[in-house]
């Protein structure tokens, strides 16, 4: 037998590769579109915490002024202690510049 009718040359991919690189790229498409609906379900489940602890904070403070003859919650604010995050007062300066 001669040379050539013993080696086949290659002149193409086979099957097999092609089906290897389809598969390849329906994995890595899969990948990418299940990424964004992950971080989309996250933000969700993030909105809905959310919205929950806002709820209980409500029910929290109508709860209070339900028992203190609808006084809702008030901060301590001490007169020369300037201003607070909670009560934004702010204190006249002393200072004679």
């Amino acid at each position: 037998m001669s040379r050539t009718t013993t080696t086949r040359l290659r002149l193409g991919f086979t099957y097999v590769d092609l089906l290897v690189v389809l598969l390849l790229v329906c994995l890595l498409t899969a990948y990418a579109f299940s990424a964004g609906a992950i971080m989309k379900a996250r933000e969700s489940s993030n909105r809905a915490r959310c919205a929950s602890n806002l709820r209980q904070i409500g029910q929290a403070m109508l709860l209070y002024a339900n028992e203190n003859k609808g006084n809702y919650p008030r901060t301590m604010y001490a007169v020369g202690e300037g201003s607070t995050q909670y009560t934004g007062a702010m204190v006249a300066s002393t200072c004679s510049c």
